[in-house]
């Protein structure tokens, strides 16, 4: 299996005065040990950050999800869990099967939550 990271690092927000100073930085160093533990990494850094591009980058990196592939949910009330990636039901949105108290659960929840795990 393909092991794909996305890495976002936005400092500069233009017309406002809530630049920030280390996200750029943080996402370079990710991408730096990403790559050296054999993970291909886009990265979107600034300007290149727009809604457009972060929501084309997640779902590349969704897209690449066969079903049966275990991915993580990394946001939300089911961070940290593990799940099996069944199918993407829309845009933004895909199908994962938990297993909640010994039960597979069918749940829906927002890609950008995800990544899949090697």
């Amino acid at each position: 299996m393909s092991k794909k990271a996305l890495c976002i690092g936005i400092n500069d927000y233009p017309g406002t005065q809530n630049d920030l100073s280390g996200c750029v930085n943080d996402a370079n160093d990710w991408a730096a040990t990403l790559t050296a533990r054999g993970f291909t990494v886009s990265k979107l850094i600034d300007a290149q950050a727009t809604k457009a591009a972060m929501v084309a980058g997640i779902g590349g990196l969704v897209s690449g999800a066969a079903k049966g592939d275990t991915v993580v949910i990394t946001e939300g009330p089911f961070a940290g869990l593990e799940a099996a990636y069944r199918m993407a039901d829309a845009e933004q949105r895909v199908m994962v099967l938990l297993h909640i108290l010994s039960q597979p659960v069918p749940v829906q929840i927002d890609a950008a939550r995800l990544r899949k795990v090697s």
